[in-house]
């Protein structure tokens, strides 16, 4: 199926190209996106936002350069979501013309403006939770989860319980070493072990416990690089 999609699309383009629209984009309806600022960085989400009622939310952390990832999801498991949102940092959508297409095709992207650096995977987490609390998003569960993994939705929605819910690891050391891209110094995190973590490929939070972790990683993120740590670290500190 995903082949026959991608020799039609080659096809349609090869038409339009024939036919003079080398731009195919262009004649989709066009839908400004919104933009607003959150922890320092321009956010830019779809305007569709404020009309969707979905029971659930499928939020997925992906790079930049994920085209082919991002395509995937859409036409396999991400059919099955309510509402199926990609948060990725890239340059603004006026600098950045690959992304400012995609986002005006498919009105799913959440766009951080900033480099796509894992330092920065904290920072972006927030900015894609923190555009769905923009909505103010009525929904009972949320999925985080990224770009290389399958999830069968019906089996995990039936699965997930309680208000924070994963894979957990347990027992597991902060990385000191500053030339690693886990590196976290210990002015950013004087505990070396860190609390009970729920694996980042699957992490499920119900309306309310998404609701206090957005407001805590904003007032109180620690600087922490891995975004599974600083949300660990969240969730201990709050006692859910």
């Amino acid at each position: 199926m995903i082949m026959i999609k991608s020799l039609f699309a080659r096809f349609v383009i090869a038409f339009c190209t024939i036919a003079g629209f080398t731009r195919i984009y262009d004649r989709i309806p066009q839908a400004e996106p919104v933009t607003f600022y959150i922890n320092e960085y321009d956010v830019s989400a779809p305007q569709r936002l404020y009309t969707e009622h979905p029971q659930n939310i499928v939020l997925v952390n992906s790079r930049r350069d994920n085209f082919k990832h991002r395509a995937l999801i859409r036409h396999t498991w991400g059919v099955r979501a309510d509402l199926l949102l990609f948060y990725v940092a890239a340059q603004s959508l006026e600098e950045d013309e690959q992304i400012a297409t995609e986002f005006r095709i498919h009105q799913d992207l959440i766009v951080m403006h900033s480099p796509d650096d894992y330092r920065l995977l904290t920072d972006k987490l927030i900015a894609g939770l923190g555009a769905i609390d923009h909505f103010n998003l009525d929904f009972e569960r949320i999925l985080r989860t990224d770009d290389d993994v399958y999830v069968d939705l019906p089996q995990l929605w039936h699965d997930a319980t309680g208000d924070y819910w994963g894979h957990c690891l347990t027992g597991a050391i902060l990385e000191r070493r500053s030339d690693s891209k886990f590196y976290t110094s210990y002015e950013n995190e004087p505990e070396d072990k860190i609390p009970t973590i729920v694996s980042g490929s699957t992490i499920t939070l119900t309306h309310q416990a998404f609701k206090r972790l957005v407001t805590y990683l904003t007032k109180h993120h620690t600087g922490v690089w891995n975004d599974d740590n600083a949300v660990a670290y969240a969730m201990h500190r709050m006692h859910i």
